[in-house]
């Protein structure tokens, strides 16, 4: 059985069918999967992203519950860009110790959902959230272009 058998078992379960219908009236739709054990939220999520190629994004309840996800995810869709969009703190809610890797994640990210190109799916948790971000008109202005000759 290959992973596209298994995704299409899900074509009429009852929160594909919510996200669908939210997708075509172009709504935005919060659903939850809590109850969800194992890699059901990642099948969940993919079939609902192969119905509607929209942007997707899956809030965890843990650093390590989002990672699963999205390891899940790139496992079930590889040619979809999932991308994790952690905190810039090694600790929560200490701004003083930033962990720069994480900084060059959240900038990858809001770099390609400004750019809009493919729809991407973006798997995160709650305590990347609470983090305030500029907008990108400001982001915008603080560029500086660098070019050759």
């Amino acid at each position: 059985m290959e992973l596209t058998d298994l995704l299409s078992y899900y074509d009429e379960h009852p929160l594909i069918q919510a996200l669908v219908e939210a997708a075509k009236d172009n709504q935005r739709t919060a659903i939850g999967c809590t109850t969800a054990g194992g890699s059901h939220t990642a099948l969940l999520a993919a079939a609902a992203f192969i119905q509607t190629d929209v942007p997707q994004l899956l809030i965890a309840q843990s650093k390590e519950q989002a990672a699963y996800l999205q390891n899940d995810l790139e496992k079930l869709l590889p040619k979809v860009p999932c991308y994790f969009y952690p905190a810039s703190y090694r600790r929560p809610y200490e701004v003083a110790q930033t962990d720069n890797a994480n900084v060059l994640l959240r900038a990858e990210v809001l770099n390609h959902l400004s750019s809009r190109r493919r729809s991407p799916l973006v798997i995160t948790y709650t305590e990347a959230l609470f983090e305030k971000v500029q907008g990108c008109q400001h982001r915008c202005h603080q560029r500086n272009p660098i070019g050759c000759g």
